[in-house]
């Protein structure tokens, strides 16, 4: 079960966010950008689920900063421009979702696949930078460069 953080401002909504993913999800909830960085200080969490609209923060602004705990971020928010949406994709969000309408069988499937896929990107992130170092003289190399392009390639 994934441990989730839920910024979101309106206690209600967080309420009945955390209704519908009850069984499914761990959430903890709470209210502004504050609140989320010193949580994430004392418990350890899987993903984020963040609102684009806080007290404290605005926009992109919220995705910049909490991408910087290192965790995927899943917006779910009711701000419909597309501009706003891609940005936050391009600053650090796995993915997006807009609140009106939301189901919760598909925002439990978008929290499962964001996380998976940010695991194996940073698993193969860490795989090559944990992998040996191989001297070889210039004219191997030359030889073994179209078997490594397709490797790091995967």
């Amino acid at each position: 079960m994934l441990n989730v953080l839920h910024v979101e401002d309106v206690p209600e909504v967080r309420s009945v966010i955390a209704d519908g993913l009850k069984g499914r999800a761990n959430l903890v909830g709470v209210g502004t950008l504050l609140e989320a960085k010193e949580t994430l200080k004392s418990i350890r969490f899987d993903i984020i689920l963040l609102d684009l609209v806080l007290p404290d923060a605005d926009g992109v602004d919220a995705v910049k900063k909490l991408a910087e705990y290192g965790l995927p971020i899943v917006v779910l928010s009711g701000l419909t421009d597309e501009n706003i949406l891609a940005a936050a994709l391009e600053v650090g969000a796995e993915d997006y979702i807009t609140k009106p309408g939301v189901k919760y069988t598909q925002l439990m499937q978008r929290l499962t696949f964001a996380h998976g896929r940010f695991m194996r990107r940073n698993q193969r992130v860490a795989v090559a930078s944990r992998s040996p170092r191989v001297k070889m003289d210039p004219s191997r190399f030359d030889a073994l460069k179209p078997f490594l392009t397709c490797a790091l390639a995967k």
